[in-house]
This record gives structure tokens, C-alpha cells and sequence, in this order.
């Protein structure tokens, strides 16, 4: 029997910021940041400089049609009082706080986050994985909760780390395996804490970087993974095939790196052809395994796709030639939250399994992609 996607609940960030105060700040803090940096330089005009930057926000950042506000579990972003700021001071330090101060941050906001999720929970999971690429600590906060909890002899914690936007399908295929070993395993939660916002460089001015840092937003997420004949649950989606490829001669496209200031991300603008070239064998493959037709099923399926951008999405609902209701759960999650990495994808599953509109034996493709290239896909159908 396939294993079951059950028990979502989501955290929402604390802070929330619209698209187009968002792209404004973003030129303000990149001004203050050069202004910090070129303090010697008499040439040096700051209005100029954040004429230029507004002019380069309209141009390359993401355009508040297509993206409505983002969230954050860090203050910053909601105000221009920089001397108050907790990690984008830059007229202090032009590119903001250290990895290491981020890092601490990291872990206050997400321990909050963890500690809400499970204040309720009665019934220890047999196993939760914790999956993030933006804060890293040991002993981390999934291994703190277990100690606080008391189940360390019941939970065991298994981290999915720096994988990107696609990390939710490995983290499924290891949930799926700790379901088989043979034991008697119930459930396995998996957890994503994703503080993307804490990972950008003011002093940093490419069309690279604007578009990155104009997309990117926190989410914390958890789910369960069950077996179907170990319990019965009302409502969830039925993993029936899951399936990951590496597209050829992209290893440079898409980079996750440490700096000294956060992570730092490269995105080449052929990201969208690459991955769009792979994906109808990738996705008749991912169909076939399950026992289904792509051809045949293609125009009943709902279409979950990791929304690194609006190109990425458009791009493949073009290339498939799929209608709008098909990709718009998707295109919901990305106009209200922003890329939440990680944590984006079981956003868009929450809301397709609570859309009662989606009827019960409803296929649903979904599909992400992050460094490597790597391509990653799910088919599961809606229960309940």
C-alpha cells in the first residue's frame, strides 16, 4: 500500500512585508551599503545611486504582479530604522551581520517555531526529519525538541540539509524507508525551517543577486508520512511514485554556498531552458512508473510546481500546454508567500489537500528543482 501525506500545519513568519515596499527597501539597504563602502569617495551620490538602484529593482527584481508579499521571521524588512536592525545595520557594517550572528538568529526564530508546532502534540513521531539549507547548528533544534520532549527513545532525528528548493522529495524517500524497515513504524514527521531572508548581501549589486534577493521568503512547515494500512486518516495524498535526475551540463547554473556573510546564490539565466528541455521525459517516466499514461492523464492532473520564479512556472505550463487552473495552486503560494525553498512545494500541497473543490482520486504531478541541476518529482493522488 503507498504511504500517505497527512497533518499538515503550517507556521507563518511573524513579519510580513508587500512586493512593492519589499523591492524599495532593497534599493535603500544596497544605497546604504554602497554609501558605506565608497565612505572616501567625494564622487559618491547617494541620491543617484538609489535612482539607479530603484531603476534596476523595476527592472530585475519580481514584479509585484506576480508576487503579492513575502515573510519573514526577521524584523528587519518591516522598517528603514537601520541603527535598530538585528542583522541588515549596513551603515554599520555594509554587508550586514556575520554568518555566525545570522546563525544564532537562525536558531531563536526557528526554535520558536518548532517549540509552537509540537505544543499541542500528544503522540511522539517515530521519526522526524529536519529539512532546511539556510541554518545549521548542532545539536540542532529537532534534536532539542526530542531531549526537551522526553521521547528520545522513541524519536529518532535525521537531518536533510542543503539540498535547496527540491529537498522535500529526498526527505520523503527516507520518511517512506524508515516506514519499511520492517518495524513497527506509524509515522514519521518531517519538518521544514527555511529563513531564506537572513541570506543576503547589500554589497552585492548584479542583476544575478537583485533577482535572488526580490524572491526569496522564510516558511516552517510540518507534516506526517503513515503507511496506509497502519492507520486510517480522513483526508491526505498517496505518494504513488517519487523520481530524481540530474540535468546534464548544468552543475553551474545553480549554487548554494556558505560566505562569510550567509549563504550566497548564483542563478544563470538559462536555468528555465535547461530544466523545461528535460521535462516531458522526465515527467512520462515519473507517470510510467506508477502504472499511468502522462498523454492520457495529463489534461485531469493538477500540476504542483516548486515556483522558483513565475518563469519557471510559466515556462513549463507553457511547454505542457497546461490550463490555468492546473498550475494555480502554485502560482497561490508564490503570489502570497514568496520562495520559501524548501518548505515551498508542501505549502502547495497543504493547499490542494484542503481545496475541497479537488475531488478524492485526483492525480497530482509535482515537480522542483534546485543545484545540480537537480529535478526531482512526485505523483500523488488525493484521498479523503
Amino acid at each position: 500500500m503507498p504511504p500517505i501525506l497527512h497533518r499538515f500545519q503550517m507556521t507563518r513568519p511573524p513579519y510580513e512585508v508587500d512586493q512593492k515596499n519589499s523591492l524599495g527597501w532593497l534599493a535603500k539597504v544596497h544605497t546604504l551599503a554602497e554609501k558605506n563602502l565608497r565612505k572616501e569617495d567625494p564622487q559618491f551620490s547617494e541620491n543617484s545611486f538609489l535612482a539607479e538602484m530603484n531603476t534596476a529593482m523595476d527592472r530585475y527584481g519580481c514584479s509585484p504582479a506576480k508576487l503579492g508579499k513575502r515573510t519573514s521571521a526577521l524584523k528587519d524588512f518591516s522598517h528603514d530604522q537601520f541603527e535598530q536592525m538585528k542583522v541588515f545595520n549596513v551603515e554599520q557594517n555594509p554587508r550586514g551581520a556575520t554568518f555566525g550572528e545570522r546563525m544564532n538568529f537562525y536558531s531563536e526564530a526557528v526554535w520558536k517555531m518548532m517549540q509552537a508546532a509540537y505544543e499541542s502534540e500528544t503522540e511522539a513521531p517515530d521519526n522526524l526529519i529536519h529539512v532546511t539549507c539556510t541554518g545549521y547548528e548542532s545539536p540542532s533544534v529537532a534534536q532539542t525538541l526530542v531531549d526537551i520532549k522526553k521521547c528520545k527513545t522513541q524519536t529518532t532525528v535525521t537531518h536533510a540539509y542543503h539540498m535547496g528548493c527540491y529537498a522535500a522529495f529526498p526527505a520523503l524517500r527516507i520518511a517512506n524507508g524508515f516506514l519499511r524497515t520492517g518495524k513497527e513504524q506509524n509515522r514519521t514527521d518531517i519538518v521544514h525551517s527555511e529563513l531564506c531572508t537572513l541570506h543576503l548581501d547589500p554589497s552585492k549589486h548584479s542583476a544575478e543577486q537583485l533577482i535572488v534577493q526580490s524572491l526569496f521568503s522564510d516558511g516552517f512547515i510540518k507534516y506526517s508520512l503513515s503507511l496506509s494500512e497502519t492507520k486510517s486518516h480522513a483526508n491526505g495524498l498517496e505518494i504513488l511514485a517519487l523520481q530524481e535526475a540530474i540535468v546534464p551540463d548544468s552543475s553551474q547554473d545553480m549554487t548554494w554556498v556558505p560566505s562569510e556573510w550567509g549563504m550566497k546564490m548564483t542563478l544563470s539565466r538559462e536555468v528555465p531552458l535547461k530544466l523545461s528541455q528535460g521535462i516531458l521525459p522526465f515527467l512520462t517516466k515519473l507517470f510510467a512508473s506508477a502504472g499511468f499514461d502522462l498523454e492520457k492523464e495529463k489534461s485531469k492532473t493538477i500540476f504542483a510546481i516548486h515556483p522558483g520564479g513565475p518563469k519557471i512556472i510559466e515556462s513549463i505550463q507553457e511547454l505542457l500546454a497546461l490550463e490555468e487552473w492546473q498550475v494555480a495552486f502554485s502560482k497561490k503560494v508564490f503570489y502570497e508567500r514568496g520562495n520559501m525553498s524548501s518548505a515551498t512545494l508542501p505549502h502547495v500541497w497543504k493547499e490542494i489537500l484542503e481545496e475541497r473543490e479537488v475531488i478524492p482520486r485526483t492525480l497530482i504531478a509535482s515537480l522542483a528543482f534546485g543545484p545540480g541541476l537537480t529535478a526531482c518529482g512526485g505523483l500523488f493522488r488525493k484521498i479523503g
